[in-house]
This record gives C-alpha cells, sequence and structure tokens, in this order.
C-alpha cells in the first residue's frame, strides 16, 4: 500500500506528502473554471510531493493515483510528473564505473616513482623494493611479497618487460604481457607500486629510486643480489626471503602440458 510510509521518507515527509495530496485535491475541484490556475497547482504539487519523496516520481505518482485518483487522472499531472521526471533522469549523473583495486599504483616513470619514495622516506616511513618476472601470479609469489610488505611502510615491485623476459627466458616467455603482469600485482593489497624495466638486470632501476630495503625471494643469497651495493651504501638494508619449493611458473606450465598434451577442451 503506497498510504504506509516508504523507506527512506521520513515521517514528518511522509504526512506532509498526504496532507498536500489532499489539499490539491480539495483544489483540484476549480479545475473545468480556472484551467491555467489547475497548471500551477498540479506543477507545485508536482514539484513539492517530489521533493518531500525524495525525488521519487513514480512513488509520488502511486500516492496520488490512491489517495485521490481523480487528480491522477487530471492530463495536466500526468503531463508534468511525466516531463519532470523525464528531466530528472536526464538530470541524473551516471555511475562511475567500478575503479579497479590497483588503479594508480602503476608508475612506468622511474623519475615520477623515485619522487614517490622520497617523499614517503622524507615523512620516515621505510620503502622495500623487490623484482621479479612475475608471469603467472601464484601462492609462492603472494606469500613473498606479502613478507616483502612486512619489512617497510610501502612495497614496490619492478617487473621485466617482454623484451627482458624473452632475453633471460626465451621467445616463448612470458605468457602475459607486462601490461597484465603489472595489473594483476598492482591489485594485491601488499603491493604499493609497480613499475617495468627492460634492463638485463634491476641496477638502473633501482639506483634510480633508492629503495630502503631491496629484497628477493630466498633462491637469491644475499650477495649475489643485484643492486645490494647501491642499498648498502645508502645504508639501507637487503634481506633474502623465504621461498616456496614447487611453486613457480615453469612448474604450472609443466603441469598444464602434462595434463592436456592434446590441448585443453572444455
Amino acid at each position: 500500500m503506497v498510504r504506509q510510509r516508504p523507506e527512506g521518507v521520513s515521517n514528518k515527509r511522509w504526512l506532509a506528502a498526504l496532507a498536500l495530496a489532499l489539499v490539491s485535491d480539495v483544489i483540484s475541484f476549480g479545475d473545468a473554471l480556472f484551467p491555467a490556475l489547475q497548471i500551477f497547482v498540479d506543477l507545485a504539487t508536482a514539484l513539492l510531493l517530489a521533493t518531500l519523496l525524495g525525488w521519487n516520481w513514480a512513488l509520488a505518482t502511486a500516492l496520488v493515483a490512491e489517495a485521490i485518483p481523480g487528480l491522477a487522472a487530471f492530463p495536466t499531472w500526468v503531463m508534468v510528473v511525466a516531463a519532470l521526471g523525464a528531466l530528472d533522469k536526464l538530470g541524473s549523473p551516471k555511475p562511475e564505473p567500478a575503479a579497479l583495486p590497483g588503479q594508480g599504483k602503476v608508475v612506468l616513470a622511474w623519475g615520477e616513482l623515485a619522487a614517490k619514495v622520497a617523499e614517503l622516506k622524507s615523512q620516515g616511513k621505510r620503502v622495500v623494493f623487490t623484482n621479479g618476472v612475475f608471469d603467472i601470479l601464484h601462492v609462492g609469489h603472494l606469500r613473498y611479497l606479502a613478507q616483502a610488505r612486512s619489512l617497510g611502510d610501502a612495497l614496490v615491485v619492478a617487473i621485466n618487460s617482454d623484451s627482458s623476459v624473452k632475453a633471460l627466458k626465451g621467445d616463448a616467455r612470458p605468457i602475459l604481457p607486462e601490461a597484465e603482469r603489472a595489473e594483476l600485482l598492482a591489485g594485491l593489497a601488499c603491493v604499493s607500486f609497480v613499475t617495468v624495466f627492460s634492463e638485463p638486470d634491476p641496477r638502473a632501476v633501482i639506483s634510480a629510486v633508492r629503495p630502503s630495503v631491496l629484497a628477493k625471494g630466498g633462491d637469491w643469497p644475499v650477495d649475489k643480489i643485484l643492486g645490494s651495493d647501491t642499498v648498502l651504501a645508502d645504508g639501507g638494508e637487503v634481506r633474502s626471503l623465504g621461498f616456496v619449493p614447487g611453486r613457480s611458473t615453469t612448474t604450472i606450465v609443466e603441469s598444464i602440458v602434462q595434463r592436456y598434451p592434446q590441448g585443453f577442451k572444455e
């Protein structure tokens, strides 16, 4: 029943809307004698009702149809509600598309990234840096990145570009292009920024960014981690983190090939 107060409309507004509808019903008896006046009354009633009901035109029309059926049948009322309802829809802002989780985290310009890191460090925050291919994201990556993030206040992940991966691992890699790899990493809550480098190793980007902590997976001994000299010279820290055995892009690809030697079929 429309006469029951709808959710989202206060008692005061609902009672005022009912009173307004009834007053308009009384005035509507003069419609035949004063059509110009009734047009004004209908317009004012439509605006006031819609305002009281949170600009819900469907609710305003339903209220009038039930409470005072005579007014709802007036052509003036129907035209006013239809016209103003259409204008309301046209003026309503269109909903913004949902933002991606990692939007704004991918920073390709090293100078811009270095400025962000410098600002964080000036606030006394520790910025952790790590790098890798991250071709097919798996649980080993996730645990390692979460551990790296726990070493500081922000985590920068630098990924090898497609050309760099091909040079390191052959023409069959990467499986996912750099843009998608960067977007996936940026979507992780533990990752603060993602950037890309095309050099054979990350020393140049480390020199540009100047992180507080340099971290790599446990398969890299500390003395073999490239860029460690730069970070240590700045008074930073170099850490070799835990490694999840048997979890890698290579093992995932090999498992797929073994399970579907004739190709995958739905």
